[in-house]
């Protein structure tokens, strides 16, 4: 007897091995994979011997083993498909979570919206920040999420800075620093590079607001990481494959061995 499961259908208990529940019926994929697969086994078997039949008996071979495999393939993936289909359902969202959503952001977005155009950008990203924390992903429907993103990250730099300046930023901080300072440097080296295309990714005013930003991280990865051009050249060019986009492991990396040989 082999390993005994509990059928997930019936709460009985059989051998894992079945390919059915015998009490009711309900399949058992690990059962159904392991008889799909000895049936293969099977044919290959079979037609190895195949190879002295005379023509017409093996034309009525392959036909007979055709549809032997053909019978226990669609089967196969009709529960492949049916199990897909049954993640899908459980985890879809109802129409209740759209509302919900929707009438979210009819209450949130406005107010988000008057801060960007009145050019309270600090504010907004406060604002945003809470409505975060209140609930992570909301805001991925609205307008002006990736310039807020790339906005915070500038705030938070200038923090750390500050923070560095008092000699107390931690060594996990000093690697945020600078993946933020790569993050501003690599907004602007994208959007110059869509523009090549005639897209942007920031508008002309967004630019405006983040170049101090940018111009500060671009001079403090030069001046303070000891980066040579060549480095500098090879970290940029790393995000260019990587959708503009310096890992967070390959700065971990690189300010823990700067820290090391800092002390």
């Amino acid at each position: 007897m082999g390993k005994q499961m509990i059928c997930a259908s019936c709460g009985a208990s059989f051998d894992d091995g079945l390919a059915k529940c015998p009490y009711c019926g309900s399949i058992n994929i690990s059962g159904a994979e392991k008889e799909y697969f000895k049936t293969l086994e099977g044919v290959r078997e079979e037609l190895e011997d195949l190879d002295d039949a005379p023509a017409q008996e093996l034309k009525e071979t392959f036909q007979k083993q055709g549809r032997k495999f053909w019978k226990l393939l669609v089967p196969v993936f009709v529960l492949a498909a049916a199990s897909v289909g049954w993640i899908w359902y459980q985890n879809r969202p109802s129409g209740e979570d759209h509302k919900s959503r929707y009438l979210w952001e009819q209450e949130n977005f406005p107010a988000l919206d008057g801060l960007y155009e009145s050019g309270s950008y600090d504010e907004m990203a406060k604002a945003a920040d809470s409505l975060l924390e209140q609930e992570e992903n909301s805001l991925y429907n609205w307008e002006h999420y990736d310039f807020y993103e790339v906005y915070s990250l500038a705030v938070n730099m200038e923090k750390r800075l500050e923070e560095r300046s008092e000699g107390s930023l931690s060594s996990y901080d000093s690697v945020d620093l600078f993946y933020e300072e790569w993050y501003l440097v690599c907004a602007e080296a994208f959007q110059t590079e869509r523009k090549k295309e005639n897209l942007t990714v920031y508008t002309e005013r967004e630019m405006e607001a983040l170049s101090p930003y940018i111009e500060k991280a671009r001079q403090d990865l030069k001046d303070s990481w000891g980066l040579t051009e060549q480095q500098y050249q090879e970290f940029l060019s790393l995000a260019r494959g990587n959708y503009y986009r310096v890992p967070w492991e390959r700065c971990d990396e690189y300010v823990t061995d700067w820290l090391e040989r800092e002390e």
